[in-house]
C-alpha cells in the first residue's frame, strides 16, 4: 500500500472522530509533527505506531493498512453513537463499556439459544 493511502486513512480516521492532530498525537504519545507527516505521506508509522495509532483511534489496523475498505463504526447509528460517547468521562466510559459487554453477552445467549 502506498504510504500516502496510510497517512489518508489515518487523517480520515482521525477526523471522523473529530480529533486534531495533536488531539491524535497526545492519545497515541507521539510528537504533534509527526501525526502530520504520517497524513501527508512524508514518513509511514512502523508497527509499534501504527497499533498505537489504531488503538488512540479506536479503529482497526487492517483499515489503517488498506487491508478493509470498512472502518470500525460505519454508518449512521454507529456515527450518531460515536458522536454521543465524544467527551464523557473515564467513568461513565466505563459504564457505558460495561452495558455493552453486557448487551453482547444477551445476544451471543440469545445466538446459541435460537441455533439449539
Amino acid at each position: 500500500m502506498p504510504k500516502s493511502e496510510v497517512g489518508s486513512r489515518i487523517r480520515q480516521a482521525r477526523e471522523k472522530r473529530q480529533l486534531t492532530q495533536a488531539e491524535l498525537a497526545e492519545k497515541a504519545g507521539l510528537p504533534p509533527a509527526t501525526i502530520s507527516h504520517f497524513e501527508t505521506g512524508i514518513r509511514i508509522p512502523g508497527t509499534s505506531t501504527l497499533k498505537k495509532l489504531a488503538d488512540a483511534l479506536d479503529e482497526s489496523l487492517d483499515y489503517l493498512l488498506g487491508r478493509t475498505d470498512q472502518p470500525l463504526g460505519v454508518g449512521p447509528r454507529h456515527d450518531i453513537l460515536y458522536r454521543d460517547l465524544h467527551g464523557l468521562s473515564e467513568d461513565s466510559l466505563d459504564v457505558v463499556q460495561g452495558i455493552v459487554e453486557k448487551l453482547k453477552e444477551m445476544d451471543e445467549k440469545k445466538r446459541k439459544d435460537e441455533d439449539q
